[in-house]
C-alpha cells in the first residue's frame, strides 16, 4: 500500500507556470513568456528549522515551501501559493525508496517579497481618499 494517496489527498490544488527562456535585452534580463499554466494537486508545508539551514545564507531570510506532489514540477517553475510567486528551486524525487513512495518533493522560494499576483477574474480596485 502506498502512503502517497493520503500525503496528495489532504493536499490542494495549486497554479504552476512554466515559461520558456528569458534573455537579455539591452543589459537586462527579461523573463521568458508564458509556455503553459495548470493545475496540480500538492500538500504545501513550510521548511523545518534543519531544512532552514540547507538554504544559502543569503536566501534564508525569504520565505520558502516544501512542495510535495506526484505532478510534473520542474526546477524554475513559477508556483502560485497564497496568492503569492514562489520559484521552484530544488526537486528531490522520492520515486520508490524502499517504502513504496511514489511523489517528489519540491523546494520553492517566494519570488519578490513585496509583489502580490493577483488570480485571474479577481478585481482589485483602490479605495482610497
Amino acid at each position: 500500500m502506498s502512503i502517497t494517496p493520503s500525503i496528495i489527498s489532504r493536499g490542494k490544488e495549486i497554479e504552476v507556470i512554466r515559461r520558456k527562456p528569458g534573455e537579455f535585452e539591452n543589459g537586462f534580463f527579461v523573463e521568458g513568456q508564458v509556455d503553459k499554466r495548470f493545475l496540480v494537486r500538492a500538500s504545501v508545508q513550510p521548511l523545518s528549522g534543519m531544512e532552514r539551514l540547507q538554504v544559502p545564507e543569503g536566501d534564508r531570510n525569504r520565505e520558502h515551501i516544501n512542495i510535495f506532489t506526484k505532478d510534473d514540477i520542474r526546477v524554475d517553475d513559477t508556483i502560485i501559493y497564497n496568492c503569492r510567486e514562489f520559484e521552484v528551486q530544488r526537486i528531490d524525487d522520492w520515486e520508490d525508496q524502499g517504502l513504496n513512495i511514489t511523489h517528489r518533493r519540491c523546494v520553492a522560494m517566494l519570488k519578490d517579497v513585496n509583489k502580490q499576483f493577483t488570480p485571474a477574474g479577481v478585481k482589485t480596485e483602490f479605495h482610497g481618499a
